[in-house]
């Protein structure tokens, strides 16, 4: 027991979030490009983190500028869901 906490008590499911370019998107304005976003995401893989947050889903708003601003479905799905995994079987196969 350290700490007064029985550490095989503790649940070992952790999951990592990380919120990089939602949150950096409030200095920017969430005007990422493509290559960055990319970047990022390779970034993810590798750290493997469980959930990212890419961008807002409640505005809808024509003049967005991209995925970021508003996340669609089809954003999500082509671009970051399909990127994510393509990299993360390229991981494997290394």
């Amino acid at each position: 027991m350290r700490f007064g906490i029985n550490v095989s008590m503790i649940n070992n499911n952790i999951k990592l979030l990380d919120c990089t370019l939602r949150d950096g998107g409030y200095y920017n304005n969430l005007d990422f490009s493509p290559d960055l976003i990319k970047d990022y995401l390779e970034a993810m893989v590798l750290i493997q983190a469980d959930y990212v947050e890419i961008g807002f889903r409640l505005i809808n708003n024509n003049d967005l500028k991209n995925g970021c601003t508003f996340s669609t479905d089809d954003y999500l799905e082509r671009d970051c869901i399909a990127l994510t995994q393509k990299i993360a079987e390229l991981e494997k196969a290394a």
